[in-house]
């Protein structure tokens, strides 16, 4: 059971609408490229264990999804948390990572201002763009991609 799904049982009413609304996020599963190609990929294995093994590479799972080749990365005090083995939800074989730069290599129908081969960065912080922070371009308190309700409900 989801962390959100718990909360939602534990709490009534409209007191937790975050909990909601983030129980309802869909992440797609991770589907590898029909091509069979590979990628170097770095796997948290368990607490304080990390290694770069050979996966499979990615596809479009979304309209709106963009497929970046990293080629540098930064360390942020949310990669220790789950080289620690602080970070709820951490299973053997997860693929780390989630600030760097690096080159756009496939797009979704949907995204009309990157291309095949634009240079990017891929910031820290992801916001929907729709909800209550967002439209005040407070992006980093995002609602729907930043849910914090696993801190707010004991």
């Amino acid at each position: 059971m989801k962390v959100a799904d718990k909360v939602i049982m534990a709490t009534s009413g409209d007191e937790h609408i975050r909990a909601k609304e983030a129980a309802k996020m869909f992440t797609p599963t991770y589907k590898n490229d029909p091509s069979g190609r590979t990628m170097q990929a770095a796997h948290w294995t368990g607490t304080k264990s990390i290694e770069v093994t050979e996966c499979p590479k990615p596809t479009i799972t979304d309209d709106e999804d963009v497929i970046v080749r990293m080629t540098s990365s930064a360390i942020c005090g949310t990669d220790l948390h789950m080289y620690v083995g602080a970070m709820p939800g951490m299973s053997s074989g997860q693929i780390m990572g989630h600030e760097g730069m690096g080159i756009v290599e496939e797009v979704g129908p949907k995204v009309k201002n990157i291309k095949r081969g634009d240079r990017v960065v891929a910031s820290c912080i992801y916001s929907c763009g729709e909800c209550y922070f967002c439209k005040r371009e407070e992006y980093s308190a995002c609602e729907m991609t930043n849910p914090t309700v696993a801190q707010e409900v004991s």
